[in-house]
């Protein structure tokens, strides 16, 4: 199971998220996580249909099985630093480095940068892709060396591509689509500049052109309280 984006038009109106006051609380029963790494890759790759996704192994569930070799994409330098800047904001919050060197076999989450999503099987309205969402019980589960690709051509500004990216990474991290347009896990893609989006301290239901049980059985989700959480302790 994979989950592509390509965006469109709400059936319904997403939630303007008025944010919570109380601050995050720590379990005492939990342990200090390390930070997770992000690995934002322009340089293409070799990668290999199969399961568990492995970032170190280029192993990964997206597409069809086989072998699939993608070049660099056509990046300007200067979009490419703006892109990473917008990117590392997204996450500031949260216990996150984001690195744009190859951190080999240690755990990481993989960002691959594309040029155009029929260079992976996709149609041409796709953005990004990522894997779908797994859950243990009811707690989302972070993907650890999961890789997720952004098609850099069709979302041509900054803001586009740092939303797009840092949502795929959402998805990776254990994020379910928000029914908020403020929220950079919304699907709407008209109500408002895309890289003005964050994520939001909210409770917020989940779902894309209407509202539904977020996908690990929750009535809402609140992003960045999920974050804030859960890359910061692992818990029994």
């Amino acid at each position: 199971m994979f989950l592509a984006a390509c965006g469109g038009d709400s059936l319904a109106q997403p939630i303007d998220a008025t944010p919570l006051d109380a601050a995050a609380t720590t379990d005492a029963s939990c342990t200090a996580r390390p930070p997770t790494v992000v690995f934002l890759n322009r340089a293409g790759g070799t990668y290999t249909y199969g399961a568990p996704q492995d970032s170190s192994t280029n192993t990964m569930t997206i597409g069809s099985p086989g072998t699939l070799t993608l070049p660099a994409p056509t990046v300007n330098e200067d979009d490419w630093t703006a892109f990473v800047t917008c990117f590392t904001s997204k996450y500031a919050p949260f216990n996150v480095t984001v690195t744009e060197i190859d951190p080999g076999a240690a755990a990481h989450v993989e960002l691959v940068v594309i040029d155009r999503a029929d260079q992976i099987g996709f149609p041409d309205t796709a953005t990004g892709v990522a894997g779908g969402l797994n859950c243990q019980g009811q707690v989302p589960k972070i993907e650890e060396r999961g890789i997720v690709m952004v098609m850099w051509s069709p979302l041509a500004i900054t803001g586009a591509r740092c939303q797009k990216a840092a949502q795929m990474v959402g998805f990776t991290l254990g994020l379910d689509r928000a029914f908020s347009c403020a929220d950079i896990m919304t699907w709407e893609n008209q109500c408002g500049p895309p890289g003005d989006r964050t994520f939001v301290d909210a409770d917020v239901p989940c779902g894309e052109v209407m509202t539904r049980t977020c996908r690990c059985g929750h009535a809402t989700q609140n992003t960045y309280r999920q974050l804030d959480t859960t890359l910061r302790q692992i818990c029994p």
